[in-house]
C-alpha cells in the first residue's frame, strides 16, 4: 500500500498555485484541503500543532515487525472538521481499495511527526469521496490537475483535537484574489528534501485569479469551477510535495475557515 499512497499523495501539477476549491474554503477559522498541489511548505517557516489545532497527518498504519517512524509513514496532511471526520484532498486515496484505506492512521496533535508521545491517533473506517448520479466518483485526476479533487475519511474514534469549519457562501471574500492566506503542513521544504520536514511548518500565500491559474495550467488543467487559485507573496513561498490535502486557511473576523 505504500508505494500506492505515496504516489497518490506526492502527485502534484505542473504549477502549484492549483488547489481545489474545499481546499481553499478551508479558510480561517475552519479548514478544508488544500487538495491539488501535492505542496509542501517551501520559504516557510517552523511552527507549532497548538497554533494550527486542526492539522492531522495521514499515514500508513505501522505493520507487524516493521519499524518506521511516523515521519516515513507519512504521505498527505488533513483537517479535522469534526471530531470523526477529516477532509483531505481526493488525489490522496483515490487510488486505494477499500481494506487498503482501512490501513491508514490519522495523527493529530503533534507538532514533530516522529515525536509519539505527543498527540493523539485514530484507524480510518471508510473514506466518502463525491459521486454523480450515477454513483460513479465524480474525481478526475487527468490533465495534470484533478477535479473535485476532496475526500472525507470517517474515522473510527473520535480525537480530541480542535476542529475548523468550512467557509460558508457569505463567507466568499475570504478566498477573493488579493485575500492572504495560509498552508501548514510537513511536506518537503526544498529540492534536497525529500522526506519533508520534521516539524510542522507554516507560510503565508495570496488568493490569485483564475486568470492566472489558467495561463499555467490552461483551460484543461484548471477548472474553476472546482478550483481556485492561490501563490507566494515576495517570498515565493509555498506548498510542496506532502502537503497535499492539508488545511488552506484564511481569516474571518477572528476566526479561521
Amino acid at each position: 500500500m505504500r508505494d500506492r499512497a505515496q504516489q497518490a499523495g506526492f502527485r502534484a501539477p505542473k504549477a502549484s498555485l492549483t488547489v481545489a476549491l474545499l481546499a481553499a474554503l478551508a479558510l480561517a477559522a475552519s479548514a478544508s484541503p488544500a487538495t491539488a498541489a501535492s505542496t509542501s511548505v517551501v520559504n516557510g517557516k517552523i511552527t507549532t500543532i497548538s497554533e494550527w489545532p486542526w492539522q492531522v497527518a495521514i499515514t500508513e498504519v505501522q505493520r507487524p515487525g516493521q519499524k518506521r517512524s511516523p515521519r516515513a509513514r507519512f504521505f498527505c496532511g488533513g483537517s479535522l472538521i469534526t471530531p470523526d471526520l477529516v477532509i483531505t484532498a481526493g488525489h490522496c486515496v483515490a487510488p486505494l481499495k477499500p481494506r487498503q484505506a482501512r490501513k491508514i492512521e490519522i495523527v493529530s496533535g503533534r507538532t514533530r511527526l516522529n515525536n509519539e508521545s505527543q498527540g493523539q491517533t485514530a484507524r480510518v473506517a471508510s473514506v466518502l469521496m463525491p459521486l454523480d448520479s450515477r454513483g460513479k466518483r465524480r474525481y478526475d485526476g487527468r490533465n495534470g490537475g484533478a477535479k473535485w479533487d476532496v475526500a472525507l475519511l470517517q474515522l473510527k474514534t473520535p480525537l480530541p483535537g480542535a476542529t475548523i469549519k468550512l467557509a460558508g457562501e457569505d463567507e466568499s471574500d475570504s478566498w477573493a484574489p488579493g485575500h492572504p492566506v495560509t498552508t501548514t503542513g510537513w511536506g518537503v521544504t526544498g529540492f534536497n528534501n525529500r522526506k519533508g520536514s520534521a516539524v510542522l511548518r507554516v507560510a503565508n500565500q495570496v488568493m490569485l485569479s483564475d486568470q492566472v491559474c489558467r495561463r499555467f495550467n490552461g483551460k484543461r488543467g484548471y477548472d474553476a469551477r472546482t478550483m481556485n487559485c492561490l501563490g507566494g507573496p515576495a517570498t515565493h513561498s509555498s506548498s510542496c510535495f506532502g502537503d497535499s490535502g492539508g488545511p488552506l486557511v484564511a481569516a474571518v473576523g477572528a476566526e479561521y475557515r
